[in-house]
């Protein structure tokens, strides 16, 4: 393993368990509203319909409020401390959860959970996207994106296994792991360099590349961090006569031949819009994000348990459960060791590729009588391990790796409103879209969108393994089309 590679894949374990908790949490009202609903509630009064509907759409109000106010966490206080502050929402949501007999303060806990893991889901893309390497960024971002694919499972486990106040003090002891965990690892370089503080910054980048000692790779990578997050204009040539007293600082002189001067900063959404290829790299990621989460994923989890019990009527619903998760870990774990190695793009494209024949398989087998019913829930689980190949994570991968640093956080503030939004719309036409064509039919549907998104990959995706920022901006520079162009 190279040097400095293990300090970034533990602190990406780290973040890892954030979302480990977001996935456990998310599905968490599958199994308790059963429990609110029967005589053994913990919670006073009558669990309605309204209330169940509550639970589960408050969290995502919660994580859009989190993801816009992420920004202003991570440029006020840092990526760290950001992190601490979502751990310590997500450890007072599940201390109410704990302790509530009533119906509003759950609600209000799941708001709570939601806003905690909206700031979550903003920072690691950044998080992560600041201090790894080039050559395994794709591999320390799919680690933090396969814990939530693990706490999903390991949540259908809890709810199956133990009781509800057991699996409560079970994931608030997990939270509370995760604070005490975050005080271990370090800022961003990039985080410190736009506070002004360059020690702190050299520094904390030699933490995650490994070395105690300032030699010339490290000294390239700093200069080159530096140069990014400012433009020619803020720039001016260091003269022979200038003197500086820090030793480190002299080398970097002579790396760079730079010194960066402190100027008013450019209106981010000035910055943004004018710079072309960001705004074309910005288009390509959201439109992913979009057609990603449009491919039907919510559909596969609200009827998985029905299509496998017309299959397999003796199979229990937590047995179901358990089984199309371990179908989305499976899915998850191949990037992971993948990505940097066959790239981004050919797992996005073959990804949605595949994900649209088993939409159209499954919607073919439930409107024609061409297959036997256990192909059913077969086809659910490959359309599951297919998702999670690239469909799931590469487009959330760019949206951590692509954008220029000044304008990094608005990106990803408004990528993540076109997932929130994507995820509502869904959510509403989900139900009249299947009365109006069928459940075989809205299938059919979601193939045609997994479709689209593989041939929008074949055109404008870029292939951006291993390659820097600027690089990856290069490729926007004349247009949106990726075909004919270099890996490098």
């Amino acid at each position: 393993m190279k040097k400095g590679y293990l300090e970034q894949y533990l602190t990406s374990g780290i973040l890892g368990l954030a979302t480990f908790i977001c996935g456990y949490s998310i599905v968490w009202p599958s199994y308790t509203i059963p429990l609110f609903r029967s005589d053994l509630s913990p919670l006073s009064g009558n669990f309605t319909t309204y209330h169940q509907s509550l639970l589960g759409s408050v969290p995502m109000l919660g994580s859009l409020l989190g993801t816009v106010f992420g920004g202003l966490i991570a440029d006020n206080i840092g990526r760290k401390r950001g992190e601490i502050l979502s751990g310590l929402f997500n450890v007072l949501s599940c201390a109410l959860i704990c302790t509530a007999r009533n119906i509003y303060l759950l609600v209000a806990s799941r708001f709570i959970f939601g806003f905690g893991g909206g700031i979550h889901t903003f920072l690691y893309s950044i998080y992560v996207g600041e201090f790894s390497s080039a050559a395994i960024r794709g591999t320390t971002i799919s680690i933090c994106v396969f814990g939530y694919s693990i706490g999903v499972l390991s949540s259908y486990i809890v709810g199956w296994q133990l009781t509800y106040e057991q699996g409560n003090y079970l994931i608030l002891g997990i939270n509370i792991m995760f604070v005490i965990s975050m005080f271990f690892v370090k800022d961003t370089p990039v985080y410190y360099l736009k506070i002004g503080k360059d020690k702190e910054a050299l520094e904390c980048l030699k933490f995650y590349r490994g070395t105690k000692i300032t030699n010339q790779e490290v000294l390239d990578e700093f200069a080159e961090m530096k140069s990014l997050l400012h433009t020619p204009q803020q720039m001016i040539l260091l003269k022979d006569s200038d003197t500086i007293d820090d030793p480190e600082k002299e080398k970097l002189r002579q790396t760079t031949d730079v010194v960066v001067i402190n100027e008013s900063k450019a209106n981010v959404w000035k910055t943004m819009i004018s710079s072309k290829p960001n705004l074309r790299i910005f288009a390509v990621i959201s439109a992913l994000i979009f057609l990603s989460v449009s491919m039907g994923m919510i559909a596969i989890q609200t009827y998985a348990g029905i299509l496998f019990a017309r299959a397999v009527p003796n199979l229990s619903s937590d047995m179901c459960a358990i089984a199309v998760a371990l179908a989305n870990i499976a899915g998850s774990v191949l990037p992971i060791f993948m990505i940097d190695v066959v790239g981004r793009r050919i797992m996005m494209i073959v990804s949605a590729v595949l994900v649209s024949l088993c939409l159209a398989a499954l919607g073919a087998v439930l409107r024609w009588p061409i297959a036997p019913d256990w192909m059913i829930p077969a086809i659910i689980l490959l359309y599951c391990f297919c998702f999670q190949l690239g469909s799931a994570t590469v487009p959330y991968m760019l949206n951590a790796e692509a954008y220029l640093p000044e304008v990094k956080s608005l990106c990803i503030i408004l990528a993540y409103s076109v997932m929130w939004g994507a995820n509502f719309i869904m959510l509403a036409i989900f139900a009249p879209l299947s009365e109006l064509v069928g459940l075989d039919g809205t299938f059919f549907f979601y193939s045609g969108i997994a479709a689209i998104a593989a041939v929008l990959s074949v055109f404008v995706l870029p292939e951006t393994t291993g390659l820097t920022v600027d690089m990856i901006q290069a490729k926007f520079t004349n247009g949106f089309s990726q075909i004919g162009q270099k890996s490098k």
